[in-house]
């Protein structure tokens, strides 16, 4: 049973080993099992016996070897957002290794190291692999890492830079047919649906799993698993719309039903947050999917009626209110940002094409506030990006946030033109752009820099939808 399964796994050819090799491994399991099981009765605090590490790393090689890396990824897919800011204790950290890095780490090895599908290349698609290697590069030749880099940073610039393009290249070109649009989309909306009901409960109760009350100061707004109220409204909202697009566009009868659920959840998700960058991405984006539809186009266009109308009758009791009082008519943190934005702009001008190099916008910045009047009255969570695409423009120039975007905006606008024609795939056509835009629009409203699951749904995204939009590619990748 054993080597049938490696024979049918993800390392199956030629690097599938033989039989002996699976008799070896489950030997070796159980020599060291039993060798660690002396050690686990006489475990210390903070001491780790070897025997018991070599018997968990057999383990993990034993589950490379037995399921595939499509399965791995889904079920990555869908833990990852629960696991990602797991708090910063031994447990968190196990969560975080056995259920965030590790499986993206196989991911990694499994696009390395297979033949890529027989799928004709574009020029845009070497563009994610050229944006990692440029901050790659940057990464060691603009900073003394060379001399300090422990596993910590390079576990970062891994997470937060290269997991994109990573899934980017193993959906679009590595993974086997058996892992369609309609299998990842579904995974997807399940996280979605999940991350919507911790916000509304979240925003009842007080609670979310990790306990994290550090945006319940003052007027509660709700975090989820995500660390950050506007990666949670990016998350929902990016599920929000392409659920109205599998509705509004003919999607698969398998999605339509879980799509419901998470447009009746994500709603209230996404306004529980009291952001306003993912709300106003969603809402937008949801009128756009429903416009383009000639079917659906009267109902969004009654929606905005109905919504302006409400607007303008409830608009003395909308004002009063504590939320808009506390949020949206609060202008200090818009001035900051734009005083942010005016320096940025201007260390940017000074090294236009590649920039300050790795990590250096809170350095740079620091010394440019100090020869500017109008940052020293900024506080210091006042004087933090709140725009990914300034903070790269500052680190790595003009060349590293044409190469972080343009393969964004080529992918969306192929897909807009293939989902003119009727085709089985228009909801992925119009979904896969629609979730870019909301993710796309909340990353110039928050610094995306500190997070990696939710900006990496981008690239996910653009590799799910890449086989269709070109002529003769594999049509049923979407079925």
């Amino acid at each position: 049973m054993m080597t049938r399964l490696l024979h049918r796994g993800p390392l199956a050819g030629p690097l599938a080993g033989p039989r002996a090799l699976v008799v070896a491994m489950g030997l070796s399991m159980l020599f060291v099992g039993l060798a660690a099981g002396r050690y686990v009765s006489r475990i210390e605090p903070g001491y780790i016996p070897m025997p018991l590490v070599l018997l968990v790393g057999l383990a993990g090689g034993v589950i490379l070897f037995t399921i595939t890396a499509e399965q791995v990824f889904l079920a990555w897919l869908i833990l990852a957002p629960l696991v990602q800011a797991a708090p910063n204790t031994a447990t968190g950290h196990a969560l975080d290794l056995a259920l965030f890095t590790a499986p993206a780490a196989i991911v990694l090895c499994q696009t390395l190291l297979r033949p890529a599908i027989g799928r004709p290349r574009e020029w845009f698609d070497y563009l994610p692999g050229a944006y990692v290697l440029l901050v790659t590069g940057s990464f060691f030749v603009t900073t003394n890492l060379w001399h300090t880099a422990t596993v910590s940073s390079f576990k970062v610039l891994f997470l937060n830079v290269a997991l994109g393009p990573l899934l980017y290249y193993f959906v679009a070109f590595r993974a086997t047919e058996w892992l369609t649009a309609t299998r990842v989309v579904r995974v997807f909306l399940l996280s979605c649906a999940v991350e919507a009901l911790m916000s509304i409960v979240e925003w009842a109760t007080g609670w979310n799993l990790w306990h994290d009350d550090t945006w319940h100061l003052g007027l509660a707004r709700s975090v989820g698993t995500l660390a950050n109220p506007a990666t949670l409204g990016a998350f929902v909202g990016a599920g929000v719309v392409v659920s109205i697009a599998i509705l509004a566009w003919n999607g698969p009868d398998e999605l339509r039903r879980l799509s419901k659920a998470v447009i009746l959840l994500g709603v209230p998700g996404v306004m529980f947050t009291l952001t306003r960058g993912p709300i106003l991405a969603t809402a937008s984006i949801a009128i756009v999917v429903l416009i383009l539809n000639s079917r659906t186009r009267v109902v969004a266009v009654g929606a905005l009626v109905v919504a302006a109308l409400a607007l303008v009758v409830l608009w003395p009791h909308i004002t009063n209110s504590t939320v808009y009082q506390t949020r949206v008519a609060k202008t200090s943190n818009v001035q900051a940002r734009v005083i942010l934005q005016d320096l940025s702009l201007r260390l940017a001008a000074r090294r236009p094409l590649l920039g300050w190099g790795y990590e250096s916008f809170d350095r740079v910045k620091t010394e440019s506030f100090k020869a500017d009047a109008r940052a020293l009255s900024l506080s210091v969570d006042e004087t933090t990006s709140h725009d990914t695409y300034l903070t790269i423009l500052v680190q790595y120039g003009g060349l590293g946030l044409l190469l972080l975007l343009l393969p964004s905006a080529t992918l969306c606008v192929l897909s807009v033109r293939r989902a003119r024609a009727p085709s089985p795939e228009r909801w992925l056509l119009v979904g896969a752009p629609a979730v870019v835009a909301v993710l796309v629009l909340t990353g110039a409203t928050i610094d995306y820099r500190f997070f990696s699951y939710v900006p990496a749904m981008v690239w996910l995204f653009l590799g799910l939808v890449r086989p269709v939009v070109r002529e003769g590619d594999v049509a049923t990748f979407a079925s």
